[in-house]
């Protein structure tokens, strides 16, 4: 047990873990659009337009 409870703490301090603790709530829209998007077309990369069509309903 003792070997999960440190995978856990070691997964919240990558520093990816760390941005989006402090980032504005925009920044963190913004950046969960980003992964949906990546994720629904399943390529690496997406263009600045799709990923502000996934922030609308996210935002409203």
């Amino acid at each position: 047990m003792a070997e999960v409870e440190a995978a856990i703490q070691e997964m919240f301090q990558a520093p990816h873990i760390q941005v989006m603790k402090t980032s504005s709530r925009l920044s963190k829209i913004f950046l969960t659009a980003m992964v949906y998007e990546l994720y629904k077309t399943g390529m690496g990369e997406t263009t600045f337009e799709k990923v502000n069509f996934s922030c609308f309903p996210l935002i409203a």
